[in-house]
């Protein structure tokens, strides 16, 4: 039991490893700009580069470490991950960086798809979700964090410290993969059939016929798209345009984060008490409200703060 305890906390780890590549190194745009010649803009690529790479790689990891194994998959994408935030690391030019950042993300992104998968490997459906839930308790403290990790880095080490720190931390992890997480993938040896192949077009076809199930993810797709244009922007906007301090921008992005752990917590205990219908509309709902605020960040153009921080 201790040791299975072990393992669901360096898969919570796997999946902090992504937010914290996100967030941790927002405060040093400004910074970043300067030192790779460029404007900020061009920075902000680094972001929508990153999660190309991560999108891209949920699609293989998957697959791939059902046919060879969970293990060797991790190894692999940790390994693509430091090699990533260690050229960051030694680099000055944005297209190492743009490259760079893709590598990383799409090594990183291994980290939780094989996660979620050792997870179910590992676990009953009920004890499966309640672990879920317990990772991303630990996972959502990253974004709150990060910021505010990020500023301390930049201020005593520079903006490249933020990619050593989580090169190392990459590297701290794949040791405790190697040492703690057990192959749980009993099928890796044995070659696909045309069973497997149907039945995976089953689940697919049953999956993209359900009307609740594609509602439900559009509308999730929606308000993640509108909170990655905030993150891209964010840096721009009170930094560049409204001069707040890394400092001052790490605590306001940290409560942005933190309220959408709050949310994130309140949701399932709201399910709980609420239909299934109305549970539609809530989701609806919180949609609106996640616009309405990504709106009022856009109203700072329009009518910029009379003193800055």
């Amino acid at each position: 039991m201790k040791n299975l305890n072990i393992v669901v906390f360096i898969l919570a780890l796997l999946n902090t490893l992504e937010s914290l590549s996100i967030d941790l190194y927002l405060p040093a745009f400004p910074n970043m700009a300067q030192i790779f010649q460029t404007d900020i803009g061009h920075i902000q690529i680094s972001i929508s580069v990153f999660f190309a790479g991560f999108a891209f790689g949920q699609l293989l990891w998957g697959p791939l470490s059902d046919r060879t194994g969970r293990k060797p998959m991790l190894y692999c994408g940790l390994l693509l991950f430091i090699v990533g935030a260690a050229a960051i690391f030694f680099t000055e030019n944005i297209y190492v960086l743009w490259a760079m950042r893709f590598l990383q993300a799409f090594g990183g992104s291994a980290g939780i798809v094989i996660g979620r998968a050792i997870v179910i490997d590992l676990y009953d459906k009920k004890r499966s979700v309640a672990i879920f839930s317990q990772q991303s308790q630990i996972s959502g403290i990253a974004p709150i964090i990060a910021p505010l990790l990020g500023s301390v880095f930049l201020k005593f080490w520079g903006w490249n410290s933020s990619f050593a720190f989580l090169g190392i931390l990459g590297l701290i992890t794949f040791f405790m993969v190697y040492k703690y997480v057990p192959e749980t993938n009993s099928r890796a040896s044995l070659p696909d059939t045309s069973e497997d192949e149907k039945r995976l077009k089953d689940h697919l076809r049953m999956i993209i016929s359900n009307k609740e199930f594609i509602s439900s993810t559009m509308i999730g797709s929606i308000a993640f798209a509108s909170l990655i244009i905030y993150i891209s922007n964010a840096p721009f906007l009170f930094m560049k345009l409204h001069g707040f301090s890394s400092g001052t921008f790490s605590l306001i992005f940290g409560f942005n984060s933190l309220a959408l752990i709050t949310a994130a917590y309140l949701t399932p205990k709201l399910i709980k008490r609420i239909r299934a219908t109305l549970s539609f509309y809530w989701q609806l709902h919180s949609y609106c409200w996640r616009h309405a605020g990504f709106i009022s960040l856009y109203q700072l153009q329009i009518f910029p703060l009379s003193s800055k921080l």
